[in-house]
């Protein structure tokens, strides 16, 4: 029994389409991969910089108490630092005094600049990873809230200071676009 053209041309048709659809679903495949690799090592990458981030937060607190020692040793300024003080308040303080900032002033701003920069990169990272998102808003929602509410001083901070030390500049466009109020009960006690 011979096979006729038509019926051949009919099983190469078939067979091109079952390859076509082969290729097919091997590119979906791929590109899913591709996907989860990318995802994968976007995050990976998000937690070794929220590694640094913490780092440098560490840091910073660290600088402020040795500053925060030595001004409440001291019974000329011991007035000036009081339990809840953050390095931004004492810093506005100094900033109105006539003595210039001291080196390790200097250096607290420029931990609080870094600080913001580098947690406005996690935020920016975070807004295309929700499971990043998810991360940042437990571990650091202080930090979020007290650079978006303090930004302005520290702007100002930085303005007033950069004439005297160079800094890096300040990034915070991704900072304010997460809203850490979604992730906390507001209820008034």
């Amino acid at each position: 029994m011979a096979i006729t053209k038509e019926a051949m041309d009919t099983i190469q048709l078939i067979t091109n389409i079952f390859t076509s659809f082969g290729i097919v679903v091997a590119l979906i495949v791929l590109i899913l991969e591709i996907r989860k690799n990318t995802e994968s090592k976007q995050f990976d990458s998000f937690v070794k910089l929220l590694e640094q981030y913490e780092n440098l937060v560490s840091k910073r607190k660290d600088r402020f108490h040795k500053i925060a020692e030595k001004v409440r040793e001291n019974p000329k300024t011991k007035d000036e630092m009081h339990d809840k003080q953050n390095s931004l308040s004492y810093l506005l303080i100094r900033l109105g005094q006539q003595e210039p900032f001291f080196a390790i002033e200097h250096e607290i701003l420029d931990l609080e600049i870094k600080c913001l920069s580098y947690l406005n990169e996690l935020c920016g990272m975070s807004l295309s990873n929700d499971r990043a998102k998810q991360i940042l808003l437990l571990k650091e929602p202080n930090e979020i809230t007290y650079y978006k509410t303090r930004l302005d001083d520290l702007m100002r901070l930085y303005e007033s200071e950069k004439k005297i030390r160079r800094f890096h500049v300040p990034k915070f466009d991704n900072l304010q676009k997460i809203s850490v109020e979604e992730y906390f009960d507001q209820t008034k006690f």
